[in-house]
């Protein structure tokens, strides 16, 4: 047919073949089944059920507009650009939508969503560039498959809901805008990049770390995790900056490796029995408020591994439950109190300690070797805890009052060095093997 038309299905049931449409195609009512692989080039959908069981191809430009919801069966590919701005599209069971790289879908309003069954079994696959462009909240509640795309969050937010898979990435977050895995089981491999003064969360959802790893790449305030777990089956590396906040504890099992920055700020961080954090050498892991701590078990099986800076930053109290081991590296105290309350092993330390702060030894057993250095007009307490020292090089380096030992026992067998100062006070008995 030539010349300029459309064509609109606004009701019944129709069955075709295949499909090859250039022209206009207006989807607003009633049953469209496709059998074989299609496209289209300039097609708007507003309402009603389209099943697509050899695939439909957008070429150009695809609608999804109107206050209908839609259903989707099959799977939709898009080579160009979609626009959705109307309702939901309801993905049934298997359904998928497929966002190639190179494309552009849009989503304005509306959701992905579902009726029944699982969220695993239909999803949205995303290899191109995602866009949130509106100030209103859009869910997803379908899975989520980042494979290599982009997530762009230029307005409102985005909830993912439904779990998924994600093979690397770009995100690109707005100021005042969120990216929130908010429910669901997400799985993360490969390298992901953030830019942008807006916020991507873990603030609900199961993180996993597959077996091969995962690396983040964040700047600034952009990354938080607020609540729930990271499950690092392979280690999670942060290379920028990560966030530890809000009100909620949250749990973390396998290895999370800072080589950037880690802002601990808000409530309680359990570490699972074998979890480790490693803070990588000339790195800062930075607690502001919270503890280190765990559930069930001893303190010797989740470690804090400090070759970098471990530095705690506001006027309150921490403390730190799980195995500290700080090798050639630093504690600094900048203002509060930083409790060990578990066991330690220091080598060749430096503390820190602010002037009106102080770090406490308070309970556990606590291993030092080689030269211990304090710097600073605080305070570093032996108010509880054993400690003991080992090998023939064992030394403490501390200026005037700033070493206290006010408890319990030190156990020095081979010895230990005093070069400046320690001091024996308050009214406890105290012991020296």
């Amino acid at each position: 047919m030539a010349g300029d038309f459309s064509v609109t299905h606004s009701a019944g049931d129709t069955s075709i073949r295949s499909l090859r449409s250039e022209k206009p195609l207006r989807f607003t009512g009633g049953n469209l089944t496709i059998t074989e692989a299609s496209t289209v080039t300039n097609f708007t959908w507003s309402a009603g059920n389209l099943t697509l069981p050899g695939g439909l191809t957008n070429l150009d430009t695809t609608q999804i507009t109107g206050g209908n919801n839609r259903v989707l069966s099959g799977v939709l590919i898009n080579a160009k650009e979609v626009i959705q701005t109307g309702n939901a599209v309801v993905l049934a069971e298997g359904a998928e939508i497929r966002n190639q790289a190179g494309a552009l879908y849009l989503m304005e309003s509306g959701s992905l969503t579902y009726s029944g069954g699982s969220p695993d079994t239909r999803s949205l696959r995303n290899e191109g560039t995602l866009r949130k462009s509106t100030g209103s909240t859009v869910d997803v509640l379908v899975s989520f498959h980042q494979i290599g795309g982009k997530l762009e969050i230029l307005g409102g937010a985005l909830r993912l809901r439904g779990g998924g898979a994600n093979q690397g990435g770009e995100y690109e977050v707005a100021e005042g805008t969120e990216l929130r895995y908010q429910e669901g089981t997400h799985r993360f491999a490969g390298t992901f990049n953030g830019t942008g003064e807006g916020r991507v969360v873990f603030n609900g959802a199961q993180i996993v770390i597959e077996e091969d790893g995962a690396t983040v790449d964040f700047a600034g305030n952009l990354l938080h995790w607020t609540a729930n777990r990271i499950d690092a089956n392979g280690s999670l590396t942060n290379l920028n900056q990560f966030n530890i906040t809000g009100g909620n504890n949250r749990t973390l099992s396998g290895t999370l490796i800072n080589r950037g920055l880690i802002v601990h700020n808000d409530n309680s961080l359990f570490l699972d029995t074998e979890a480790l954090i490693s803070n990588a050498v000339d790195q800062v892991y930075q607690m502001g408020s919270g503890s280190l701590t765990f559930s069930g078990g001893n303190a010797s099986s989740r470690v804090f591994d400090n070759r970098g800076v471990f530095r705690k930053s506001t006027g309150s109290t921490i403390d730190v439950h799980v195995t500290f081991n700080v090798t050639d590296s630093k504690v600094e105290v900048e203002a509060g109190a930083l409790r060990i309350r578990s066991l330690g092993n220091y080598q060749n330390a430096i503390f820190e300690v602010a002037a009106g702060t102080n770090l406490q030894f308070l309970e556990g057993t606590h291993n030092f070797s080689g030269e211990t250095i304090g710097v600073g007009e605080g305070r570093v307490l032996f108010n509880g805890g054993l400690i003991e020292f080992s090998g023939e090089d064992a030394r403490l380096s501390f200026p005037g009052p700033m070493l206290e030992w006010s408890v319990n026992q030190i156990n020095a067998l081979e010895g230990v060095v005093v070069t400046q100062q320690l001091n024996n006070i308050g009214g406890n008995n105290r012991t020296l093997n």
